[in-house]
């Protein structure tokens, strides 16, 4: 009886004690944003913040690196720590390293796709227009039409992923100009 009344006990003090950590843990689900705001260090976008009850929350992540810090979450809470100036330094090298590396290989995508670009546009699809225009047999010119439809298809597909590497690479080349202007 006195085991019943002892685990009771321990199990009412376990449950009472989580109750008031998971609700300072869920305050803020359920709650309505307000709105959503962009948030601007010396000009420069950052991130964006919502809004709730008059309150705005920053990305955090975004935010301590626009101030030069570094992020770290370990066991339920998040750690921030500024860098020293060489630590910063390297930062920005190590950075640069990674974006000259992307850049590189975005710029190879770009060549790969312009000529499969050039090939299409001036060989395969021709050559396909030809077939359509000028069929062996009512057989041959479905086949071709089909083919000449898929390539047409390829063509936009290249163009498309033509214009996502560009845009890659325009960002890439902003970032970079970013960190060397400083």
């Amino acid at each position: 009886m006195m085991k019943k009344f002892i685990t009771g006990v321990v199990v009412g003090a376990i449950i009472a004690s989580t109750l008031p950590a998971y609700g300072a843990v869920t305050s803020m689900i359920g709650q309505e944003v307000d709105g959503q705001k962009e948030v601007k260090l010396n000009g420069k976008t950052v991130g964006t913040a919502i809004i709730v009850d008059n309150k705005s929350y920053l990305p955090v992540r975004d935010t301590a690196n626009a101030f030069g810090a570094t992020v770290a979450a370990s066991k339920g809470a998040i750690d921030l720590s500024t860098l020293s100036k060489e630590d910063a330094q390297e930062f920005v090298r190590t950075e640069l390293e990674t974006l000259y590396s992307k850049k590189s290989f975005l710029e190879k995508q770009i060549e790969k796709s312009l000529s499969t670009i050039k090939n299409l546009e001036e060989v395969v699809i021709p050559k396909y227009e030809q077939k359509v225009a000028n069929p062996r047999n009512e057989i041959d010119k479905a086949d071709s039409q089909r083919y000449l439809d898929k390539y047409k298809q390829s063509l936009a597909d290249e163009k498309q992923k033509l214009a996502d590497y560009q845009s890659q690479l325009d960002a890439i080349n902003a970032r970079i100009a970013e960190l060397e202007g400083n």
